[in-house]
Protein backbone atom coordinates (compact mmCIF):
# COMPACT_ATOMS: atom_id res chain seq x y z
CA UNK A 1 0.00 0.00 0.00
CA UNK A 2 1.09 3.49 -0.90
CA UNK A 3 1.81 5.90 2.05
CA UNK A 4 -1.31 7.57 3.06
CA UNK A 5 -1.81 11.49 2.88
CA UNK A 6 -5.01 12.53 4.83
CA UNK A 7 -7.94 11.85 3.48
CA UNK A 8 -10.51 15.04 2.60
CA UNK A 9 -13.68 15.74 0.81
CA UNK A 10 -13.15 17.38 -2.57
CA UNK A 11 -14.57 20.38 -1.32
CA UNK A 12 -12.29 21.04 1.71
CA UNK A 13 -9.07 20.36 0.95
CA UNK A 14 -8.17 22.60 3.70
CA UNK A 15 -8.67 24.00 7.47
CA UNK A 16 -7.20 25.42 10.33
CA UNK A 17 -4.02 28.08 10.95
CA UNK A 18 -0.87 28.25 12.04
CA UNK A 19 0.44 30.60 15.42
CA UNK A 20 -1.30 29.51 18.25
CA UNK A 21 1.83 28.87 20.40
CA UNK A 22 0.96 25.50 22.62
CA UNK A 23 -0.20 26.53 25.98
CA UNK A 24 -0.91 24.36 29.56
CA UNK A 25 -4.48 22.82 29.58
CA UNK A 26 -6.22 20.84 32.05
CA UNK A 27 -6.91 17.18 31.18
CA UNK A 28 -10.44 17.22 29.35
CA UNK A 29 -12.36 13.90 28.86
CA UNK A 30 -13.72 11.17 28.08
CA UNK A 31 -15.90 13.24 26.52
CA UNK A 32 -18.74 11.18 24.87
CA UNK A 33 -19.85 12.92 21.21
CA UNK A 34 -23.33 12.32 19.74
CA UNK A 35 -21.55 9.94 16.69
CA UNK A 36 -20.75 7.87 19.40
CA UNK A 37 -17.14 8.35 19.61
CA UNK A 38 -15.07 9.16 22.90
CA UNK A 39 -12.66 12.42 22.86
CA UNK A 40 -10.02 12.61 25.47
CA UNK A 41 -7.50 14.79 26.38
CA UNK A 42 -4.99 14.58 29.09
CA UNK A 43 -0.67 15.31 29.64
CA UNK A 44 2.04 13.77 31.13
CA UNK A 45 4.52 15.11 33.24
CA UNK A 46 7.11 15.22 30.80
CA UNK A 47 5.02 17.47 28.89
CA UNK A 48 3.65 15.30 26.28
CA UNK A 49 0.20 16.17 24.85
CA UNK A 50 -2.18 13.28 24.29
CA UNK A 51 -5.73 13.30 22.38
CA UNK A 52 -7.58 10.39 21.59
CA UNK A 53 -10.76 9.52 20.19
CA UNK A 54 -12.23 6.02 20.47
CA UNK A 55 -14.13 4.85 17.37
CA UNK A 56 -16.31 1.87 18.35
CA UNK A 57 -16.28 -0.57 15.84
CA UNK A 58 -13.29 0.62 13.45
CA UNK A 59 -10.74 -1.62 11.95
CA UNK A 60 -7.91 -0.14 12.61
CA UNK A 61 -5.77 2.23 14.84
CA UNK A 62 -3.82 5.12 13.88
CA UNK A 63 -1.19 6.17 15.80
CA UNK A 64 0.18 9.97 14.66
CA UNK A 65 3.03 11.66 16.59
CA UNK A 66 3.15 15.29 15.46
CA UNK A 67 6.13 18.13 16.56
CA UNK A 68 5.73 21.44 16.59
CA UNK A 69 8.67 22.11 14.30
CA UNK A 70 8.69 22.26 10.29
CA UNK A 71 9.95 24.27 7.30
CA UNK A 72 9.62 27.35 8.89
CA UNK A 73 12.35 26.80 11.67
CA UNK A 74 15.30 25.95 9.38
CA UNK A 75 18.02 28.26 9.18
CA UNK A 76 18.60 29.99 6.60
CA UNK A 77 20.78 28.26 3.75
CA UNK A 78 19.73 24.11 5.14
CA UNK A 79 16.77 24.46 3.68
CA UNK A 80 15.39 20.74 3.46
CA UNK A 81 16.84 19.84 7.00
CA UNK A 82 13.28 19.42 8.33
CA UNK A 83 12.74 16.77 5.85
CA UNK A 84 16.01 15.20 6.41
CA UNK A 85 15.38 14.82 10.34
CA UNK A 86 11.79 13.56 9.87
CA UNK A 87 13.56 10.61 7.17
CA UNK A 88 16.00 9.71 10.10
CA UNK A 89 13.24 10.04 12.52
CA UNK A 90 11.37 7.26 11.09
CA UNK A 91 14.16 5.28 9.56
CA UNK A 92 17.19 5.26 11.59
CA UNK A 93 18.10 2.43 13.79
CA UNK A 94 16.65 2.66 17.66
CA UNK A 95 18.22 1.17 20.58
CA UNK A 96 15.80 -1.62 20.08
CA UNK A 97 15.29 -1.77 15.94
CA UNK A 98 17.20 -1.83 13.16
CA UNK A 99 17.04 1.03 10.75
CA UNK A 100 14.08 0.48 7.84
CA UNK A 101 13.59 1.27 4.14
CA UNK A 102 10.84 2.84 2.30
CA UNK A 103 11.01 -0.08 0.63
CA UNK A 104 9.94 -1.86 3.35
CA UNK A 105 7.11 -0.42 4.71
CA UNK A 106 4.55 -1.73 2.45
CA UNK A 107 5.66 -5.41 4.19
CA UNK A 108 5.97 -3.28 7.15
CA UNK A 109 2.76 -1.34 7.40
CA UNK A 110 0.10 -2.30 4.44
CA UNK A 111 -2.64 -0.88 6.48
CA UNK A 112 -0.52 2.92 5.50
CA UNK A 113 1.87 5.13 7.05
CA UNK A 114 2.80 8.42 6.67
CA UNK A 115 5.61 10.83 7.21
CA UNK A 116 4.99 14.93 6.87
CA UNK A 117 6.82 17.84 6.65
CA UNK A 118 4.99 21.25 6.71
CA UNK A 119 5.74 24.91 7.38
CA UNK A 120 5.22 24.63 11.05
CA UNK A 121 4.52 20.59 11.54
CA UNK A 122 6.41 17.33 11.57
CA UNK A 123 4.09 14.35 12.14
CA UNK A 124 5.04 10.70 11.96
CA UNK A 125 1.80 8.03 11.45
CA UNK A 126 1.43 4.43 11.74
CA UNK A 127 -1.58 2.63 10.95
CA UNK A 128 -2.76 -1.18 11.49
CA UNK A 129 -5.19 -3.37 12.40
CA UNK A 130 -6.09 -2.52 16.54
CA UNK A 131 -4.83 -5.83 18.13
CA UNK A 132 -1.73 -4.16 17.26
CA UNK A 133 -1.86 -0.94 18.97
CA UNK A 134 0.04 -2.12 21.98
CA UNK A 135 2.97 -2.31 19.25
CA UNK A 136 2.65 0.70 17.36
CA UNK A 137 2.61 2.91 20.90
CA UNK A 138 5.81 0.70 21.82
CA UNK A 139 6.97 2.31 18.42
CA UNK A 140 6.28 5.39 18.69
CA UNK A 141 8.06 5.74 22.00
CA UNK A 142 10.87 3.79 21.32
CA UNK A 143 11.87 6.49 18.52
CA UNK A 144 11.04 9.36 20.78
CA UNK A 145 13.73 8.28 23.06
CA UNK A 146 16.57 8.54 20.22
CA UNK A 147 17.70 7.65 17.03
CA UNK A 148 20.92 6.21 15.93
CA UNK A 149 22.00 7.62 12.96
CA UNK A 150 25.19 6.03 11.10
CA UNK A 151 27.45 8.07 8.37
CA UNK A 152 25.81 4.96 6.31
CA UNK A 153 22.00 6.20 6.91
CA UNK A 154 22.74 9.89 6.52
CA UNK A 155 24.13 9.35 2.99
CA UNK A 156 21.11 6.96 2.25
CA UNK A 157 18.93 9.65 3.86
CA UNK A 158 20.38 12.51 2.07
CA UNK A 159 20.02 11.01 -1.15
CA UNK A 160 16.64 10.33 -0.87
CA UNK A 161 15.16 13.31 0.42
CA UNK A 162 17.24 15.37 -2.49
CA UNK A 163 15.38 13.18 -5.05
CA UNK A 164 12.19 14.20 -2.93
CA UNK A 165 12.74 18.21 -3.37
CA UNK A 166 14.09 17.87 -6.74
CA UNK A 167 11.01 16.21 -7.60
CA UNK A 168 8.64 18.78 -5.79
CA UNK A 169 10.67 22.01 -6.33
CA UNK A 170 11.53 21.28 -9.93
CA UNK A 171 10.37 18.14 -12.11
CA UNK A 172 6.40 17.87 -10.87
CA UNK A 173 5.75 21.43 -11.64
CA UNK A 174 2.54 20.79 -9.68
CA UNK A 175 3.88 20.65 -7.14
CA UNK A 176 6.84 23.35 -7.63
CA UNK A 177 4.38 26.19 -8.26
CA UNK A 178 2.64 25.03 -4.93
CA UNK A 179 5.90 25.80 -3.27
CA UNK A 180 6.79 28.39 -4.97
CA UNK A 181 3.66 30.56 -4.26
CA UNK A 182 5.11 30.55 -0.56
CA UNK A 183 8.48 31.21 -1.66
CA UNK A 184 7.75 34.14 -3.97
CA UNK A 185 5.58 35.79 -1.32
CA UNK A 186 8.25 35.44 1.09
CA UNK A 187 11.46 37.85 2.00
CA UNK A 188 14.16 35.89 0.44
CA UNK A 189 12.33 33.17 -0.61
CA UNK A 190 13.24 32.66 -4.07
CA UNK A 191 16.73 31.77 -3.32
CA UNK A 192 15.86 29.59 -0.56
CA UNK A 193 13.53 27.94 -3.31
CA UNK A 194 16.81 27.00 -5.46
CA UNK A 195 18.52 26.39 -2.12
CA UNK A 196 15.64 23.55 -1.92
CA UNK A 197 15.44 22.78 -5.37
CA UNK A 198 18.78 21.57 -6.06
CA UNK A 199 19.34 20.09 -2.59
CA UNK A 200 22.47 22.53 -1.54
CA UNK A 201 20.51 23.11 1.87
CA UNK A 202 21.70 19.82 3.43
CA UNK A 203 25.08 19.34 1.74
CA UNK A 204 27.56 19.12 4.43
CA UNK A 205 25.34 18.18 7.55
CA UNK A 206 27.16 15.60 9.28
CA UNK A 207 25.99 13.27 11.63
CA UNK A 208 26.81 14.79 15.36
CA UNK A 209 24.27 17.88 13.89
CA UNK A 210 21.45 15.91 12.83
CA UNK A 211 21.77 13.54 16.27
CA UNK A 212 21.95 17.13 17.65
CA UNK A 213 19.11 18.76 16.19
CA UNK A 214 16.58 15.06 16.78
CA UNK A 215 17.45 14.94 20.12
CA UNK A 216 16.37 19.29 20.64
CA UNK A 217 13.39 18.42 18.17
CA UNK A 218 11.74 15.23 18.73
CA UNK A 219 10.95 15.41 22.57
CA UNK A 220 7.95 15.12 24.62
CA UNK A 221 7.46 19.11 25.61
CA UNK A 222 7.60 19.77 21.60
CA UNK A 223 5.32 16.71 20.85
CA UNK A 224 1.48 15.58 20.61
CA UNK A 225 0.37 11.85 20.83
CA UNK A 226 -2.64 11.69 18.77
CA UNK A 227 -4.34 7.66 18.53
CA UNK A 228 -7.43 7.43 17.05
CA UNK A 229 -9.57 3.90 16.24
CA UNK A 230 -11.41 1.12 18.19
CA UNK A 231 -9.71 1.88 21.63
CA UNK A 232 -11.98 0.21 24.17
CA UNK A 233 -9.81 -3.14 24.63
CA UNK A 234 -6.77 -2.16 26.56
CA UNK A 235 -6.06 0.32 29.48
CA UNK A 236 -4.42 3.00 27.05
CA UNK A 237 -3.66 5.94 29.35
CA UNK A 238 -1.67 3.39 31.61
CA UNK A 239 -0.10 1.97 28.38
CA UNK A 240 0.80 5.67 27.28
CA UNK A 241 2.18 6.54 30.72
CA UNK A 242 4.36 3.28 30.93
CA UNK A 243 5.46 3.74 27.37
CA UNK A 244 6.07 7.61 27.58
CA UNK A 245 6.39 8.47 30.47
CA UNK A 246 9.96 8.00 31.50
CA UNK A 247 11.13 10.10 28.07
CA UNK A 248 12.99 13.24 28.99
CA UNK A 249 10.88 16.43 28.59
CA UNK A 250 13.38 18.42 26.81
CA UNK A 251 11.95 21.61 25.80
CA UNK A 252 9.78 22.99 23.25
CA UNK A 253 11.45 24.64 19.90
CA UNK A 254 12.22 28.39 19.89
CA UNK A 255 10.72 29.49 17.17
CA UNK A 256 12.55 31.95 14.59
CA UNK A 257 9.36 33.90 14.39
CA UNK A 258 6.19 33.81 12.07
CA UNK A 259 6.99 33.46 8.46
CA UNK A 260 5.33 36.86 7.04
CA UNK A 261 4.01 36.82 3.74
CA UNK A 262 3.56 39.60 0.79
CA UNK A 263 1.84 40.22 -1.91
CA UNK A 264 3.87 40.19 -5.28
CA UNK A 265 3.13 39.67 -9.31
CA UNK A 266 5.59 37.77 -10.78
CA UNK A 267 6.39 35.83 -13.94
CA UNK A 268 9.19 33.27 -13.83
CA UNK A 269 10.44 31.35 -16.43
CA UNK A 270 11.56 27.58 -15.93
CA UNK A 271 13.23 25.64 -17.87
CA UNK A 272 11.27 22.10 -17.22
CA UNK A 273 7.74 24.36 -18.38
CA UNK A 274 6.50 23.12 -21.62
CA UNK A 275 3.42 25.50 -21.70
CA UNK A 276 2.17 28.32 -19.03
CA UNK A 277 0.61 27.31 -15.74
CA UNK A 278 -0.01 29.51 -12.76
CA UNK A 279 -0.95 29.94 -9.15
CA UNK A 280 -2.66 32.77 -7.33
CA UNK A 281 -2.13 32.43 -3.89
CA UNK A 282 -4.49 34.46 -1.18
CA UNK A 283 -3.04 35.27 2.14
CA UNK A 284 -5.13 34.04 4.92
CA UNK A 285 -6.15 35.87 8.17
CA UNK A 286 -4.31 34.50 11.10
CA UNK A 287 -6.23 31.76 13.47
CA UNK A 288 -6.76 33.79 16.12
CA UNK A 289 -8.64 36.74 14.35
CA UNK A 290 -11.84 36.61 15.07
CA UNK A 291 -13.33 37.08 11.20
CA UNK A 292 -11.21 33.76 10.67
CA UNK A 293 -14.44 31.63 11.11
CA UNK A 294 -16.35 33.62 8.42
CA UNK A 295 -13.23 34.03 6.44
CA UNK A 296 -12.92 30.27 6.37
CA UNK A 297 -16.87 29.89 5.42
CA UNK A 298 -16.21 31.98 2.23
CA UNK A 299 -13.21 30.29 1.15
CA UNK A 300 -14.78 26.96 1.36
CA UNK A 301 -17.53 28.61 -1.41
CA UNK A 302 -15.08 30.00 -3.78
CA UNK A 303 -12.80 27.15 -3.98
CA UNK A 304 -15.64 24.84 -4.66
CA UNK A 305 -17.41 27.03 -7.35
CA UNK A 306 -13.58 27.80 -8.70
CA UNK A 307 -13.06 23.61 -8.88
CA UNK A 308 -16.83 23.43 -10.89
CA UNK A 309 -16.13 26.64 -12.74
CA UNK A 310 -12.85 26.18 -14.43
CA UNK A 311 -13.24 22.75 -15.18
CA UNK A 312 -10.41 20.02 -14.93
CA UNK A 313 -6.89 20.86 -14.20
CA UNK A 314 -4.78 19.75 -17.17
CA UNK A 315 -1.64 17.47 -15.87
CA UNK A 316 0.55 18.14 -13.79
CA UNK A 317 -2.22 20.19 -11.88
CA UNK A 318 -4.53 17.61 -9.67
CA UNK A 319 -6.63 20.61 -8.65
CA UNK A 320 -8.30 23.80 -9.00
CA UNK A 321 -8.06 24.68 -5.34
CA UNK A 322 -6.10 23.96 -2.37
CA UNK A 323 -5.97 25.11 1.33
CA UNK A 324 -4.88 22.84 3.51
CA UNK A 325 -3.78 23.29 7.43
CA UNK A 326 -1.64 20.32 6.86
CA UNK A 327 0.42 21.95 4.11
CA UNK A 328 0.55 25.78 4.39
CA UNK A 329 -2.56 27.23 6.29
CA UNK A 330 -1.47 30.93 6.17
CA UNK A 331 -2.08 30.57 1.89
CA UNK A 332 -4.91 29.87 0.36
CA UNK A 333 -3.90 28.24 -3.88
CA UNK A 334 -6.45 28.71 -6.99
CA UNK A 335 -4.92 27.26 -9.88
CA UNK A 336 -7.13 29.73 -12.75
CA UNK A 337 -7.11 27.96 -16.51
CA UNK A 338 -3.85 29.57 -18.52
CA UNK A 339 -3.64 29.89 -22.07
CA UNK A 340 -0.66 28.19 -24.09
CA UNK A 341 0.42 31.55 -25.06
CA UNK A 342 -0.25 33.83 -22.00
CA UNK A 343 2.89 35.59 -20.50
CA UNK A 344 0.82 37.70 -18.29
CA UNK A 345 0.06 37.08 -14.78
CA UNK A 346 -2.92 39.40 -14.54
CA UNK A 347 -5.16 37.60 -16.68
CA UNK A 348 -5.21 34.94 -13.51
CA UNK A 349 -6.25 37.32 -11.40
CA UNK A 350 -9.10 38.30 -13.84
CA UNK A 351 -10.15 34.89 -14.05
CA UNK A 352 -10.53 34.62 -10.31
CA UNK A 353 -12.16 37.99 -9.70
CA UNK A 354 -14.68 36.54 -12.64
CA UNK A 355 -15.63 33.90 -10.61
CA UNK A 356 -15.92 35.31 -7.34
CA UNK A 357 -18.07 37.43 -9.03
CA UNK A 358 -19.93 34.68 -10.42
CA UNK A 359 -20.78 33.26 -7.67
CA UNK A 360 -22.07 36.45 -5.64
CA UNK A 361 -24.72 36.40 -8.37
CA UNK A 362 -25.87 33.05 -7.28
CA UNK A 363 -28.76 32.56 -4.96
CA UNK A 364 -27.23 29.63 -1.71
CA UNK A 365 -30.09 27.65 -0.39
CA UNK A 366 -30.18 26.51 3.41
CA UNK A 367 -29.42 23.42 2.34
CA UNK A 368 -26.17 24.16 0.61
CA UNK A 369 -24.69 26.46 4.36
CA UNK A 370 -25.92 22.90 5.70
CA UNK A 371 -24.10 20.68 3.98
CA UNK A 372 -20.86 22.68 4.02
CA UNK A 373 -21.13 22.65 7.91
CA UNK A 374 -21.62 18.90 8.04
CA UNK A 375 -18.30 18.66 5.69
CA UNK A 376 -16.42 20.76 7.39
CA UNK A 377 -17.42 20.69 11.41
CA UNK A 378 -15.93 17.05 12.01
CA UNK A 379 -12.58 18.38 10.66
CA UNK A 380 -13.06 20.97 13.19
CA UNK A 381 -13.26 18.29 16.25
CA UNK A 382 -17.24 18.33 15.81
CA UNK A 383 -19.31 14.86 15.62
CA UNK A 384 -19.15 13.01 12.70
CA UNK A 385 -21.83 12.59 10.07
CA UNK A 386 -23.06 9.52 9.64
CA UNK A 387 -21.27 8.99 6.17
CA UNK A 388 -18.20 9.71 7.70
CA UNK A 389 -18.46 7.37 10.05
CA UNK A 390 -18.79 4.59 8.03
CA UNK A 391 -15.88 5.38 6.03
CA UNK A 392 -13.89 5.72 9.24
CA UNK A 393 -14.22 2.14 10.10
CA UNK A 394 -13.35 0.65 7.24
CA UNK A 395 -10.76 3.12 5.48
CA UNK A 396 -7.56 3.48 6.45
CA UNK A 397 -7.21 7.15 4.76
CA UNK A 398 -10.48 8.99 6.65
CA UNK A 399 -9.48 7.34 9.80
CA UNK A 400 -5.84 8.61 9.44
CA UNK A 401 -7.04 12.71 8.64
CA UNK A 402 -9.41 12.25 11.76
CA UNK A 403 -5.92 11.34 14.02
CA UNK A 404 -3.62 13.79 12.19
CA UNK A 405 -6.60 16.73 12.60
CA UNK A 406 -6.67 15.85 16.25
CA UNK A 407 -3.10 16.11 16.71
CA UNK A 408 -2.47 19.62 14.86
CA UNK A 409 -5.60 20.88 16.55
CA UNK A 410 -4.11 20.13 19.98
CA UNK A 411 -0.85 22.03 18.94
CA UNK A 412 -2.43 25.13 18.07
CA UNK A 413 -4.90 25.85 21.20
CA UNK A 414 -6.97 22.33 22.06
CA UNK A 415 -10.35 21.59 22.21
CA UNK A 416 -10.91 24.59 24.43
CA UNK A 417 -10.01 27.28 21.25
CA UNK A 418 -11.85 24.78 19.15
CA UNK A 419 -14.74 24.38 20.86
CA UNK A 420 -14.97 28.25 20.55
CA UNK A 421 -14.35 28.15 16.80
CA UNK A 422 -16.29 25.41 16.09
CA UNK A 423 -19.39 28.04 17.53
CA UNK A 424 -17.99 31.10 15.49
CA UNK A 425 -18.19 28.68 12.21
CA UNK A 426 -21.95 27.61 13.49
CA UNK A 427 -22.59 31.53 13.14
CA UNK A 428 -21.07 32.06 10.20
CA UNK A 429 -23.14 29.25 8.67
CA UNK A 430 -26.31 30.72 10.03
CA UNK A 431 -25.68 33.88 8.86
CA UNK A 432 -24.96 32.96 5.39
CA UNK A 433 -22.55 35.90 5.16
CA UNK A 434 -23.76 37.11 2.29
CA UNK A 435 -21.37 40.16 1.94
CA UNK A 436 -17.73 38.86 0.91
CA UNK A 437 -14.50 39.81 2.61
CA UNK A 438 -12.97 42.12 0.53
CA UNK A 439 -9.72 40.71 1.43
CA UNK A 440 -10.72 37.78 -0.76
CA UNK A 441 -9.84 40.16 -4.15
CA UNK A 442 -7.66 43.12 -3.05
CA UNK A 443 -4.51 42.65 -4.33
CA UNK A 444 -2.11 43.55 -1.46
CA UNK A 445 -3.59 39.83 -0.57
CA UNK A 446 -2.61 38.13 -3.84
CA UNK A 447 0.49 36.29 -4.37
CA UNK A 448 0.37 35.75 -7.98
CA UNK A 449 3.32 33.73 -10.48
CA UNK A 450 3.05 32.65 -13.60
CA UNK A 451 5.37 29.98 -14.61
CA UNK A 452 6.52 30.19 -18.13
CA UNK A 453 8.95 28.19 -20.62
CA UNK A 454 12.59 29.72 -20.96
CA UNK A 455 15.07 30.50 -18.70
CA UNK A 456 15.80 33.96 -18.09
CA UNK A 457 13.60 36.41 -15.88
CA UNK A 458 11.15 38.22 -17.87
CA UNK A 459 10.01 40.37 -15.03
Amino acid sequence: MARLRPWLPALVLFLLAPGLAPCARADLGPIALDDSTVFESFKLPNGLRVVTRDVPGCRYVDVTVAYDFGQNDEPQGKEGMSALLAELEFYAATAETPERTREEMPSLRPAGWDVAVVPRVTRFSEIAPENLLPGLVHQAADRMRGIHVTPAALKRATNAVRADLDSAYRLNLGLALHHAARAWGTRGGEAAFGRAATGRGIQGIGVREIQQQASAVFVPANAVLSVAGSLGTIPLRALIQSEFGSIPAGAPVRHVGPTSLDSTVRTVPRPEASRPMGVLGLIVPSLDDTTHAAFYLQLALVGAHCSRSWGRPDSPLTSRFHYSIFDDPELARFYPPVGPAETDPELQRISYVKALQELGAKIMTPNSYIALWRGLDWLLGGPLPPEIFERVLREPGVLHTLATGAAVRELWGGEPFWSEYRGRFRWAVAMRYPDWDTRMTDPKYLVNLLLVPGRTASR
